[in-house]
């Protein structure tokens, strides 16, 4: 069971990203810039009380958990306002979005799956042409299979009830999303896919998975 459930998990990012991208190429008349992405707007609770002191005097945490917030409202407006941007503008805000892609997929607050699933998007504003977006998408999941690889290895030698569990929930969540018709609220299938998968992560692993990156 054990072995089936690991397999599971190696498998299951390869084989969305290449749903994903099948999905994509063929809905050439939706994309994520029409849509509003899932990324949650920053939190403003404690706004006042972190204005009127000095950023060495606020606690570290407090500090990443405002820069995370301020990288979820980035990548959303980026994902809004795309078509509206000049090439010059695009290409920034791309990078920074993935840079704290990159620092939050390490740190843990983001899985492979959801960085996966950014780095998918903002493909369709750098790839010259639809070839050039399929391989360039085939390297990015062959670099997610790598990964992913190396993780099962690790995940065998010492598996966790909870990410068993979350695994299992994974799963579960991802074939329920393919299978729908219509998503909830106006939202691009795979940004209601990340926030699904992110909501199961707090569920099963617990509330604080997302301030530890567990």
């Amino acid at each position: 069971m054990k072995r089936f459930i690991g397999i599971t998990a190696l498998l299951l990012v390869l084989v969305f990203a290449v749903w994903w991208l099948t999905l994509k190429l063929e809905q050439s008349e939706t994309d994520l810039a029409d849509q509003p992405a899932v990324v949650p707007a920053p939190v403003s609770v404690g706004d006042e009380l972190v204005r009127d002191i000095t950023p060495g005097e606020v606690p570290k945490s407090v500090q990443e958990y405002y820069a995370y917030n301020e990288f979820q409202q980035q990548t959303r407006e980026f994902f809004e306002q795309a078509k509206e941007l000049d090439a010059e503008q695009r290409r920034k805000q791309m990078n920074d979005i993935k840079q704290g892609t990159e620092h939050y997929e390490q740190q843990g607050k983001l899985l492979p799956m959801e960085a996966l699933i950014l780095k998918l998007a903002m493909l369709k504003y750098t790839a010259g042409d639809e070839q050039d977006y399929k391989d360039r998408a085939k390297a990015l999941i062959d670099q997610y299979q790598a990964i992913s690889d190396a993780s099962e290895q690790a995940w065998l030698a010492n598996p966790d009830p909870k990410f068993i569990e979350y695994k299992r929930r994974e799963m579960d969540i991802v074939n329920e999303v393919r299978g729908m018709t219509t998503i909830p609220d106006g939202l691009s299938r795979d940004e209601y896919l990340r926030q699904r998968l992110q909501q199961a992560r707090i569920e099963a692993m617990g509330a604080g998975s997302e301030d530890d990156g567990g």
